[in-house]
């Protein structure tokens, strides 16, 4: 996953279109400034997404095998996508992972989630 365009950057905050190469997501990254310095490029590795939902997180299983990325409105995003651990989906190739652990799923499990926005970070950041 990497930075395909940079659509706002201020100080602290920035929007990017994130790629896996062939899907795209509207990601928000409040790890800048970079360390040392750097401002965020074009091409830049993003290390990880996460799901972001201001109230409880809306995750349900679902019998399917299909993948979906939905760009719902401003920055929500519906995904459909296979659980590979406790925390984290995948989706194409990209990995979600959440800030919380998803209790009562397996890996394997196929789950549709409403994410409020997605948050990520660039790699180099700590």
């Amino acid at each position: 996953m990497y930075i395909k365009k940079i659509v706002e950057y201020v100080y602290n905050y920035a929007e990017y279109i994130v790629t896996d190469g062939h899907y795209d997501v509207r990601a928000i990254c409040m790890s800048v400034p970079l360390p040392d310095g750097l401002e965020p490029k074009v091409g830049m590795e993003i290390t990880e997404l996460y799901v972001f939902n201001i109230n409880e997180q809306i995750i349900k299983k679902i019998e399917t095998n299909k993948q979906l990325i939905k760009h719902k409105s401003g920055l929500s995003y519906k995904i459909i996508g296979k659980v590979i651990n406790s925390s984290m989906i995948e989706v194409f190739d990209f990995k979600f992972s959440f800030y919380d652990e998803l209790i009562g799923y397996n890996p394997g499990d196929y789950v549709e989630v409403i994410a409020d926005r997605l948050d990520c970070i660039v790699e180099g950041w700590y």
